[in-house]
């Protein structure tokens, strides 16, 4: 399971954000020790979304699916979820944006992770999902996605509405070689779902990618694609491996008692 946290500053290619200082409600998404300049990253608020909740409970957890434990959790209560970094409401309290926040950890975001979490929301791990995500590559089309290399859009509906409300969600994944990964989703009600493709333009217009090549970014790929190589030649750590088969004898002495 993955969890996951993004903000910033400056003009850079155009594109004009305020002082970093000036928007509080931006401020948990570098993290520790982080800012625009560090990460290269620069992001604004989004027009028509005024309202920022500080989060500091777990009321604000989202989880995909709270009913589905994928075949992948190593604990009993394990489920898809995620924490925002910061949360913006619409003007008409219809739509919600849920920044998870700058992934310095694992910055090669790729279609398995989108997959998952489709499939999750879905309650099946092996449908066939990719009609649903909508992959961005080409270099003539990403000046509309925030300058980024590549940018997953996908759509998927939560089985229970987010803070008993937002029922749909639109995601947005981007990678850029060397900076962080950026994950936003929009989640919205019935009536907000009309303004699904507004929302999306408007939150593209807020987030951009610089084109330094942060000497930090570039060790940061070079160790996150030697442990994508380790585990697939060694497969996940020992202790990994142990809790998964812990719970899979717990699985199965359960379903004998049934």
């Amino acid at each position: 399971m993955r969890r996951h946290v993004i903000i910033i500053t400056t003009i850079v290619l155009g594109f004009i954000s305020p002082s970093f200082g000036q928007d509080n409600a931006l401020s948990n998404l570098y993290g520790v020790n982080a800012d625009s300049l560090s990460t290269d990253v620069y992001i604004t608020r989004p027009h028509g979304f005024n309202r920022a909740v500080k989060v500091t409970s777990f009321e604000y957890l989202l989880s995909i699916n709270p009913d589905y434990q994928p075949s992948n959790a190593i604990r009993e209560g394990e489920r898809r979820i995620s924490m925002p970094a910061v949360l913006l409401f619409s003007d008409d309290e219809e739509s919600v944006i849920f920044y998870e926040g700058l992934d310095i950890i694992s910055p090669a975001i790729n279609r398995k992770w989108v997959t998952e979490e489709i499939q999750v929301a879905l309650g099946d791990e092996t449908v066939d999902v990719s009609d649903s995500i909508k992959v961005l590559s080409r270099k003539e089309e990403m000046a509309g996605y925030a300058n980024a290399d590549s940018a997953y859009i996908y759509r998927l509906t939560l089985p229970q509405p987010y803070l008993n409300k937002y029922r749909h969600c639109l995601g947005v994944n981007l990678c850029k070689y060397a900076h962080p990964a950026i994950r936003v989703r929009i989640l919205m009600t019935d009536n907000g779902l009309g303004k699904a493709d507004e929302h999306l333009s408007e939150l593209m217009k807020t987030i951009r990618y610089g084109n330094e090549v942060p000497e930090e970014g570039i060790i940061r790929e070079k160790n996150w694609r030697d442990m994508q190589k380790h585990i697939e030649e060694h497969g996940p750590c020992i202790h990994i491996r142990q809790a998964r088969e812990n719970m899979n004898q717990k699985k199965a002495k359960q379903a004998q008692q049934h």
